[in-house]
């Protein structure tokens, strides 16, 4: 997610209002504008927050803002919580975070050396979703 906030000075000479401009029209016009003179991006709410009262951000009243998803790359498969850790019967009333995130990883290399690659193919040809080449295969059998 980026978070664009955009001056009204940007938009001055722009073909369409802020608000008839697709994503991509406001990341090619904020591209535009190189030394980041009129636009501001953050990677997070959070951060925009921290900058928010800062004199380097626009004025409310004198900005635009829009939030856009940026295609991902990385989709998260599942979670431990102290709580599954519980249901199994353990005692987690003195598990900090950091023994979470090594329970978390050490969880993921098992996955990943033992079921992931055979799971993901099986459910990926079960969805349909084609490895490279057969489509070049069913053309040729159509001919």
């Amino acid at each position: 997610m980026k978070i664009y906030v955009i001056s009204i000075d940007l938009l001055e000479n722009a073909d369409k209002s802020f608000s008839e401009m697709t994503d991509e029209e406001v990341v090619a016009l904020c591209a535009k504008d190189m030394g980041m003179k009129d636009h501001d991006v953050y990677d997070s709410a959070e951060e925009l927050a921290v900058n928010w009262n800062s004199e380097d951000i626009y004025y409310p009243s004198h900005s635009y803002m829009r939030v856009i998803e940026e295609p991902k790359d990385e989709f998260p498969i599942t979670s431990v919580c102290r709580e599954d850790l519980e249901a199994k019967g353990f005692d987690v009333s003195e598990v900090d975070d950091d023994t979470m995130e090594r329970l978390a990883s050490k969880m993921a290399d098992d996955y990943c050396e033992q079921l992931f690659w055979t799971s993901m193919e099986i459910i990926a040809e079960y969805m349909d979703i084609p490895k490279k080449g057969e489509e070049d295969e069913d053309e040729d059998e159509d001919e």
